[in-house]
């Protein structure tokens, strides 16, 4: 799949990093048969808890943590710690979110730009 973003001047940086990944791994220039692709990301509670530490101040305490699944076994304050306070999700893109990221973005920016004009 290479996705297109035909609304918006300037590329969406994810779409860019989404298309130059899928021509690098189409062997026959077919998309994928289910219409997504997953880009590469670095997942590792270890990596992100050093990564925060250095360069987001993570208060010490706080750490990422591995959530398995979304059962109640596995969201156990034993395997998932309290209190949570914030998630990374990982998930395949598709054309429908760099669609919905493009008219977000129109979106704020048109905000933006309302409450310029209202300041003024």
């Amino acid at each position: 799949m290479r996705a297109s973003n035909d609304d918006e001047e300037e590329e969406d940086r994810l779409l860019s990093i989404h298309n130059h990944l899928a021509d690098d791994h189409s062997e026959d220039g077919a998309p994928p048969a289910n219409n997504t692709t997953w880009l590469p990301l670095e997942s590792s509670p270890d990596v992100f808890n050093l990564y925060g530490r250095q360069t987001a101040a993570l208060p010490l305490g706080w750490e990422f943590v591995d959530v398995l699944g979304f059962d109640e076994d596995l969201l156990s304050p034993e395997l998932v710690p309290r209190p949570v306070v914030g998630c990374i999700f990982l998930f395949p893109t598709s054309e429908r979110i760099y669609g919905y990221r493009a008219r977000q973005k129109k979106e704020l920016m048109a905000s933006a730009r309302n409450d310029d004009d209202a300041v003024m």
